[in-house]
C-alpha cells in the first residue's frame, strides 16, 4: 500500500472553488467487512455537487465529518487489500456505490465497506469507465419508478440524464406514456429511449407543458421547485 492516498478532496460549501488535491493518510489494515480497492474510474453525479454545497459543513464536528472530505460514490476498481467476511478477493475486479456522505471514491484508493455499499464483480467485457458510471443510476432509476401504477402517464424532468435515460427505458418496458424534458439537442435521444412527448426546456414554457400532460408521477432529474405539485396522482 502507498504510503498516501492521492484524492480530490474539499473542506468547506462552495464548489467548485472548494475542490483541491490532497495527500490523505494511507488506510489501515481493512475491517472484516472492509475493501481497499484501487480505483480505476470514478463518476460525479449531481448529488455530489449539491453535498459539497451544504452550508452545514462548518458546523459538523470533525468525528463527523473530518477537515478534508472526499468527493463522490461511484467507482470501479482492483481490490487491493480485502475484510475476511467482505466476500471478495484481492485481485477481483469491482464496481460499486459507497453511500458515505463524505464521499472517497476520486481517489486513488477507495475504502469501500460492503456491509453498507454496493459492489459487484464487473464483467470482463464491460470498461472501467461504464462500470463507474453505472451503480448510482442503476440503483435509483428502478426505486424512482417503482410506485408508479400499471397504465400511467409520467414526466420525466432531465430525460437525458443519467437516471432520467434508465427511467425512460423502464417506463417504455411497462407501456407507459411519457413526456421527458430536455435540450433540442437530446430530443432525438430521449424519443429513442422511450419518450412519447419531448419539452425542450430552452423554448418552452415547462411547468405548463407538464400541467397540461396531468401526469400520475414526475421524476425530476434536475432539481428545482417549479413542477411541484403538477402530478395528477389519486
Amino acid at each position: 500500500m502507498a504510503s498516501a492516498v492521492k484524492a480530490w478532496t474539499f473542506t468547506h460549501e462552495g464548489y467548485p472553488h472548494a475542490i483541491h488535491k490532497s495527500a490523505l493518510p494511507a488506510p489501515f489494515r481493512p475491517s472484516a467487512t472492509e475493501l481497499h480497492v484501487r480505483v480505476k474510474a470514478a463518476a460525479l453525479n449531481p448529488v455530489d455537487i449539491q453535498l459539497m454545497n451544504l452550508p452545514v459543513w462548518k458546523y459538523l464536528p470533525k468525528f463527523f465529518a473530518p477537515l478534508e472530505k472526499g468527493i463522490a460514490d461511484d467507482f470501479s476498481g482492483i481490490v487491493e487489500s480485502a475484510g475476511k467476511d467482505s466476500g471478495y478477493e484481492v485481485g477481483d475486479e469491482v464496481f460499486g456505490i459507497t453511500f458515505t456522505l463524505t464521499g472517497g471514491t476520486l481517489q486513488n484508493v477507495a475504502i469501500v465497506n460492503t456491509k453498507s455499499s454496493i459492489v459487484v464483480k464487473k464483467p470482463q467485457d464491460m470498461s472501467w469507465e461504464h462500470a463507474a458510471a453505472l451503480p448510482l443510476r442503476a440503483q435509483r432509476s428502478p426505486t424512482s419508478s417503482s410506485f408508479i401504477q400499471s397504465n400511467s402517464r409520467l414526466a420525466v424532468l432531465g430525460g437525458s440524464s443519467g437516471v432520467g435515460m434508465y427511467v425512460l427505458q423502464l417506463a417504455a418496458q411497462r407501456g407507459w406514456e411519457v413526456l421527458s424534458t430536455c435540450s433540442s439537442r437530446n430530443a432525438e435521444f430521449v424519443k429513442s429511449m422511450g419518450a412519447t412527448r419531448v419539452v425542450d426546456y430552452n423554448t418552452s414554457d415547462v411547468p405548463q407543458a407538464v400541467g397540461e400532460f396531468e401526469p400520475s408521477a414526475i421524476i425530476d432529474c434536475v432539481g428545482g421547485t417549479s413542477c411541484i405539485g403538477l402530478a395528477n396522482r389519486p
